[in-house]
């Protein structure tokens, strides 16, 4: 069954023109010139030093119109790492108001032919309100608070503006989770990012902890003899207990994970 939420975290960019595809293409970590139209990718903007940015959704119409997703928070970051390519380019940004749109979480078992017209980015879509009513399947209202849970458990990572240019994709494994093209052209951060790739040099993976409600970004995660193996990275479900961390993987199973003293339990380390 679909579930559909108001979309209260994602805003938007259309980047529109002749050169749209390929402004793009010099910036993003993924190959948006070889995406089909019609489909979405996940792609990193990253600092010199090959440092996460930002994490965006891209949305490709065509070579001529994409639109990039971002949450709301990161909107401006976004505008402003864009903005100096897009002025010496044949091609322009305009805001995409996503505030009367839909989260909408598509079953696995869904036909493509049941799903609406919307900005679909593997099972999650972005659904305008015209949109909804093509859904041929029962579905269910959902909250804002389970879509995060929804989202924290599928590994769909995001950073706050706090924590940009702190991260290599390697230590959050968005390497080897589809983020990262290492067939494609020159982009900023690449060659950084591709040494420590090839070299496994991380020690960190992206892992779903479960703990206490409440905790922050950046709160760190310590072993039993208070060695530091990690940093909670989003908390977005944190209502739930639940939090994407960068960690470094137990060497046996009788390792034992804390945070702000609270007993934390690791329960999935994202690896493709």
């Amino acid at each position: 069954m679909f579930k559909v939420t108001p979309n209260t975290y994602f805003s938007a960019l259309e980047l529109i023109g002749p050169d749209a595809a390929k402004t793009l293409q010099g910036q993003l970590t993924n190959d948006v010139e070889s995406l089909r139209n019609r489909k979405g990718l996940d792609g990193l903007l990253c600092n010199l030093k090959g440092r996460v940015e930002l994490v965006v959704k891209v949305y490709k119409h065509s070579p001529e119109q994409l639109t990039l997703v971002v949450p709301t928070a990161n909107i401006d970051a976004l505008k402003r790492r864009l903005a100096p390519y897009v002025a010496f380019s044949k091609s322009r940004l305009n805001e995409l108001n996503l505030e009367t749109y839909s989260l909408v979480i598509a079953p696995p078992d869904s036909d493509p032919i049941e799903v609406p017209a919307g900005l679909w980015f593997g099972d999650l879509g972005l659904i305008s309100p015209q949109a909804i009513n093509q859904l041929t399947r029962p579905y269910t209202a959902s909250s804002i608070d389970e879509f995060h849970h929804w989202r924290i458990h599928s590994g769909m990572i995001q950073l706050t503006p706090e924590q940009s240019g702190l991260y290599t994709p390697q230590a959050l494994s968005l390497d080897r989770l589809g983020y990262v093209s290492f067939k494609k052209g020159c982009y900023m951060g690449q060659e950084i990012i591709a040494r420590l790739h090839y070299k496994g040099q991380s020690k960190h993976q992206l892992a779903l902890l479960q703990c206490s409600p409440g905790l922050t970004t950046e709160s760190k995660i310590t072993s039993q003899t208070g060695d530091l193996v990690g940093t909670v990275v989003d908390a977005g479900a944190n209502r739930s207990g639940y939090y994407l961390a960068s960690v470094r993987p137990p060497t046996d199973s009788t390792a034992e994970y804390f945070v702000s003293d609270h007993a934390a339990d690791l329960l999935k380390l994202f690896s493709p």
